[in-house]
C-alpha cells in the first residue's frame, strides 16, 4: 500500500476516533470534555505533519520522477504535494474541534463560518505554495520578471487572507488608554520596574477563552471574557503575573530560543551530515521540544513567585487560576507523565506551592479548587470595546493599514518611475535624474504624511459640524498609533466652549479659558495644532489640543488651526457671533455622548508616547528593508533589470535610502516642549 494511502488512513482514524469518543463520553458524564479534545486534536494534527514530512517527502518526490514529471515543473508539484496533504488535514480536524467546539458552548461561531475558517486557511496555505513553486521554475529559467511579480503577489494573497482570518476570529486589540483598569496595570508596571507601552483588550469569537499574556514591545493583552469572569483581585493578580513576565523579559528569552532552536535544526544537518547518525537528527528535535516545554513550566512558577512579590495576593492568584481554568473547560489537576506535553503545569501544582511558599490554608485552598466561592465585584469592561463607535480601533487599524500600504507604494513607485524615465544614459544626466528621483520619493512620502490621514477622518461624522481631533497633552504624543486621542466636534455657544466626543464631553466658560496658542507640529510641510489652556472653578486645570479635520489644503500651514484660534478669541473677547446649540442632539458626531453630563477637560491618566517612539531603531530598519524590496521589485517590473552592474540600481537605492532619512529628520529633531508656565495674574488670583 503507498505510503500517502497509510498515512491519509490512519491520520483520518485518529481525527475521526477523537470527535467520535469526545461525543462519547458528552452521551455518559453529560459535559463536553472540549479540553481533552482540542489538546488530543493538537497532537493528532502535530503527528500528522511530522510524519508526513519524515516520511512521505522521499516518496512524492520519487513519485514525481517516475511519472515524468518535467524538471521544470518539479519545484511547484513538489512544494504543493508537500503542503497540500497536511494542511488540508489540518483544516478538516479544524473543523471536528470546532463542532466539539459548538456543543461545549466554547464558540459562537456557526458551522458556516468554521467552513470559511478552514477554507482560507487551505487556500492561505496552498495558494501561496504553488505561486512560490512557479517563481522558483521561472528563476531557473531566467525569467526573472516573472518569477518577481510570482513571488509578490504570493506575499499579497497571503497578507490579504491573514487579515481575512484575522478578522473571522475577531483577534483585533483594542487599546485601553484611560480608565481604572489602565491605571492598575501602568501602577504594577511602575512597581515591577517595566516601562509598560500599552494595555489591549482583544474579544474573541472564535473561542470564548479567558486568558491574559505579556508580547514582545513590553504590551500586556487581556480577552474580553477574563474581564467578566474574574474579580477585581483575581484579575489584579493575573495582571501582576504578566508583569512579572514582562520583568523577566520572558517573551525576549523565548523568542531567542526559538530563532536559536530553529537555526540549529536547519544548519546542523548541513554542517554535520556525515558526523552524525540519522536517528540524531529525529531525536534532537523531540528532545528539545520537550525541553523547552519543561523550561517554560519552571519559568511559570517562578513567574507566580515574582507576582507575589509584585504585591498580588496569592489567595485571589490560585482563584484566578482556578476560575481561568474552568472557562476553558480544563481539568484542574493532570498526571505528571500528561504534564511533559503541556506548557503550563497543572492549577493544582501551582497552587500547592504557593501555598506552602506562604503559608496558606492548604484544605481551603483545595476545597476552593474544585468549589471556588462567589465572583466578587468585577472591572467595568473598557468602553472602548463598543463596536458603535466610530473612532473605534478597527477604523484605527484599517487607517494605519492605509498609511502603510501607501508608504511601501507611493514612494519606491515614484523614485522608480523616475530612474526609468531618465534612463540613465548619459553621465552627465545621473546627477541630475537622483536628485529628481530623490525629490519625487521624498513628495510621495509628504503626500502620505499629509493626505491619508485627513482624508480618512473626514468620512466620519457630520460634515455639517466642525470636527476636531483632541489630544490632552501640552504637545504632540502618539495615542495608539496617531496624535489625536478622540474625535468629536467643537461649537462655540452664546457663553461656553463645547466638545462633544466619543471618549470624552466638556463645556468651558470664558473665563475657564485662561489661554490659546497655535504650535507648529513637526514636519518638513507646516502644520499646527490648537492648544487650551484652562483652569476649572476649583483651581484645577491642564492644556489640551485641538486639531481641525480639514482637507489636506486646510491642514497645510495650519490654516484650519489658525482659523479656530481666531474664532476662539473672537469669542473670549465677547463676540456674539457664535453657532447656536443644536437643535437635535442626536446629529452629533458621537450621539451617544450629547446624554453625558459636560464636565471638566479630562484630568484623568491618557497613554502615550513621545513622537521619537516612531524612530524605535527596529521599526525603521524594517521600513527602509521593505521599502528597498518593493523599489527592487518595481524596478524589474519595469525592465529596470536590478542587478547590480546596472547603475541605475544602486542610485534607485540611494535615492530612497536618502529620501527616507529626509522623511524621518523631523521627527528625529522634535524635542517635546515644556509645559507654559500659567500667568502670573491666574497665579495671584489663586492664591487670593
Amino acid at each position: 500500500m503507498p505510503p500517502f494511502v497509510v498515512w491519509l488512513v490512519v491520520a483520518a482514524g485518529l481525527a475521526l476516533w477523537n470527535h467520535r469518543f469526545a461525543l462519547a463520553v458528552e452521551r455518559r458524564v453529560g459535559a463536553v470534555p472540549f479540553f481533552a479534545t482540542a489538546q488530543r486534536a493538537g497532537w493528532i494534527s502535530g503527528l500528522a505533519f511530522m510524519s508526513w514530512l519524515m516520511i512521505t517527502i522521499p516518496g512524492v518526490m520519487r513519485m514525481l520522477m517516475q511519472r515524468g514529471i518535467p524538471d521544470s515543473h518539479a519545484p511547484s508539484l513538489g512544494l504543493l504535494a508537500v503542503v497540500a496533504p497536511p494542511v488540508v488535514f489540518v483544516a478538516l480536524n479544524g473543523l471536528l474541534v470546532q463542532a466539539v467546539a459548538r456543543r461545549a458552548r466554547m464558540t459562537a461561531w456557526s458551522a458556516r463560518e468554521a467552513l470559511e475558517d478552514a477554507i482560507t486557511l487551505v487556500v492561505g496555505a496552498l495558494c501561496p505554495t504553488a505561486l512560490i513553486g512557479l517563481a522558483i521554475e521561472a528563476t531557473r529559467a531566467y525569467r526573472l520578471r516573472a518569477a518577481l511579480l510570482l513571488a509578490v503577489t504570493a506575499i499579497a494573497v497571503t497578507l490579504v487572507l491573514a487579515l481575512r482570518r484575522h478578522r473571522l476570529h475577531g483577534l483585533l486589540p483594542h487599546a485601553v488608554m484611560s480608565g481604572e483598569l489602565r491605571d492598575r496595570v501602568f501602577a504594577l508596571a511602575a512597581l515591577a520596574g517595566v516601562k509598560l507601552q500599552q494595555l489591549h483588550v482583544v474579544p474573541l469569537r472564535s473561542f470564548r477563552i479567558a486568558n491574559a499574556f505579556a508580547v514582545q514591545g513590553d504590551r500586556v493583552m487581556l480577552t474580553d471574557v477574563l474581564l467578566g469572569a474574574l474579580s477585581r483581585e483575581e484579575v489584579d493578580a493575573v495582571l501582576a503575573h504578566e508583569m512579572a513576565h514582562l520583568k523577566r523579559r520572558d517573551p525576549d528569552r523565548l523568542q531567542r530560543v526559538m530563532v536559536i532552536g530553529i537555526t540549529a535544526l536547519v544548519m546542523a544537518p548541513m554542517l554535520l551530515r556525515d558526523l552524525v547518525p540519522g536517528w540524531v537528527w529525529i531525536a534532537a528535535p523531540i528532545g528539545g521540544f520537550f525541553a523547552l516545554l519543561a523550561h517554560h513550566r519552571a519559568m511559570e512558577y517562578a513567574t507566580d513567585a515574582e507576582a507575589v512579590k509584585l504585591g498580588a495576593d496569592p489567595r485571589a492568584l490560585i482563584l484566578g487560576l482556578v476560575r481561568l481554568g474552568q472557562l476553558a473547560q480544563m481539568p484542574v489537576r493532570w498526571s505528571r507523565w500528561l504534564e511533559l506535553a503541556l506548557t503550563h503545569p497543572s492549577t493544582e501544582r501551582r497552587a500547592m506551592r504557593l501555598v506552602a511558599s506562604y503559608r496558606l490554608d492548604a484544605g481551603a485552598m483545595r476545597a476552593a479548587l474544585d468549589a471556588p466561592p462567589p465572583l466578587g465585584p468585577c472591572y467595568e469592561m473598557p468602553a472602548v470595546l463598543d463596536e458603535r463607535r466610530a473612532f473605534g480601533p478597527a477604523f484605527k487599524r484599517g487607517l494605519m493599514q492605509r498609511i502603510s500600504l501607501g508608504l511601501l507604494l507611493a514612494p519606491p513607485l515614484a523614485a522608480t518611475t523616475v530612474v526609468a524615465v531618465a534612463g540613465w544614459l548619459d553621465p552627465v544626466a545621473r546627477p541630475i535624474g537622483f536628485v529628481a528621483a530623490t525629490i519625487a520619493a521624498w513628495l510621495a512620502f509628504q503626500w502620505v504624511a499629509h493626505a491619508i490621514v485627513p482624508r480618512s477622518l473626514a468620512r466620519l461624522g457630520d460634515p455639517a459640524e466642525r470636527r476636531v481631533g483632541l489630544s490632552p497633552s501640552h504637545t504632540y504624543r502618539l495615542f495608539d498609533e496617531l496624535s489625536i486621542w478622540d474625535l468629536g466636534c467643537v461649537r462655540l455657544e452664546q457663553d461656553r466652549l463645547v466638545y462633544r466626543g466619543e471618549e470624552t464631553s466638556f463645556a468651558l466658560t470664558r473665563e475657564h479659558v485662561r489661554e490659546v496658542w497655535f504650535e507648529r507640529g513637526p514636519g518638513w510641510i507646516p502644520t499646527g495644532v490648537l492648544r487650551v489652556r484652562w483652569e476649572g472653578s476649583e483651581g484645577a486645570g491642564g492644556i489640551f489640543g485641538l486639531d481641525p479635520i480639514a482637507g489636506v489644503g486646510g491642514r497645510l500651514g495650519g490654516r484650519a488651526a489658525r482659523a479656530l484660534l481666531a474664532e476662539i478669541e473672537a469669542w473670549r473677547g465677547g463676540s456674539t457671533d457664535v453657532v447656536p446649540p443644536p437643535a437635535d442632539a442626536t446629529s452629533n458626531t458621537a450621539a451617544s455622548a450629547h446624554a453625558a453630563p459636560l464636565g471638566d477637560p479630562p484630568r484623568f491618566a491618557v497613554t502615550s508616547q513621545p513622537l521619537r517612539a516612531a524612530l524605535e531603531p527596529r521599526r525603521l530598519a524594517m521600513t527602509w528593508l521593505l521599502l528597498l524590496i518593493a523599489a527592487v521589485s518595481l524596478a524589474a517590473l519595469i525592465g529596470l533589470t536590478p542587478l547590480p552592474t546596472r547603475p541605475g540600481w544602486l542610485d534607485l537605492i540611494a535615492a530612497l535610502t536618502l529620501a527616507y532619512a529626509l522623511h524621518v529628520a523631523p521627527l528625529a529633531a522634535w524635542r517635546e516642549t515644556a509645559a507654559p508656565e500659567a500667568p502670573a495674574s491666574d497665579a495671584a488670583r489663586r492664591a487670593a
